[in-house]
């Protein structure tokens, strides 16, 4: 359902509300049809376990769709959204063995396939001359398939990882999704209007080559997803993996939001000093 409906947006160019209620479809399909669906969130504030009750399916949705539109936002340079797509799913699969969990094989399937677009989309050696792009298709996709990974491993079984800490695997997708929309609605426009002044987009006007963009974002999810690993294994509190993350958050919106000022005040700086020397 969410490969169609994300071929009908490339082919058609679809309204934003049918795209969304294409996606809240394609998720309750998943919450009633097969039980993969949110029903706590942890001990994100340190007084005991946060149970959704009947709100379970409702949030499930809601955090599906924003995780879907995080991927398929995110997709505005080659290799980026399929580089993340694997982070996301290679520590969930690390963190999986770790813990003595059998994986599931879908979760090898992506990844080789995520691999494979990779080599391609990216021009890797040897693969020259075979392009292929995802489309709004085949980032909606890999939203949906982190969503089903991170709900079911999260609800299903226990313990393997909690769901603050699966916030951290796919860090860098939802900031730029928190970011963009936060930004829109300050201006006055739609959330779902789409601009280029996302992460990606940003860091190109400074100047940086597109590849080492790139190289940078999956440098960073890495990061991210490294300490939700860590924090997963070393059984650090929920509540404090929870308000760190707020604290990240608030950190890299000002970074972000700043970017272009900071960058004309290190280039003046610069510049300056090489008057004087001059």
């Amino acid at each position: 359902m969410i490969a169609i409906l994300g071929w009908l947006d490339d082919q058609y160019d679809l309204r934003v509300r049918i795209r969304l209620l294409g996606q809240m479809a394609a998720l309750l399909v998943l919450t009633l049809g097969s039980g993969v669906t949110l029903v706590s969130l942890g001990d994100l504030l340190g007084f005991g376990e946060l149970r959704l009750g009947w709100l379970a399916v409702p949030v499930t949705v809601i955090a599906g769709v924003g995780l879907i539109n995080a991927f398929n936002m995110i997709d505005g340079m080659d290799g980026l959204a399929a580089g993340l797509g694997l982070v996301t799913l290679s520590f969930l699969y690390g963190l999986l063995i770790l813990q003595g969990v059998k994986p599931s094989p879908l979760l090898l399937v992506m990844m080789a396939g995520l691999l494979g677009f990779l080599a391609c989309n990216c021009q890797w050696p040897g693969f020259r001359g075979y392009y292929m792009f995802l489309g709004d298709s085949g980032s909606m996709l890999i939203g949906y398939f982190v969503v089903v990974a991170m709900v079911y491993y999260s609800q299903h079984a226990p313990n393997i990882i909690y769901p603050v800490n699966a916030l951290w695997l796919v860090a860098i997708p939802l900031l730029d999704l928190f970011t963009a929309m936060l930004r829109r609605l300050v201006n006055g426009r739609s959330p779902w209007q789409a601009d280029r002044r996302h992460i990606h987009h940003s860091l190109l006007r400074l100047g940086i080559k597109p590849l080492t963009v790139v190289l940078i974002l999956i440098g960073m999810a890495v990061c991210f997803a490294s300490i939700g690993l860590y924090a997963q294994l070393a059984n650090v509190k929920e509540s404090t993996m929870f308000f760190s993350a707020l604290l990240v958050f608030v950190i890299v919106l000002m970074v972000i939001i700043n970017l272009q000022r900071f960058y004309r005040l290190i280039r003046n700086h610069i510049n300056q000093k090489r008057l004087r020397w001059l």
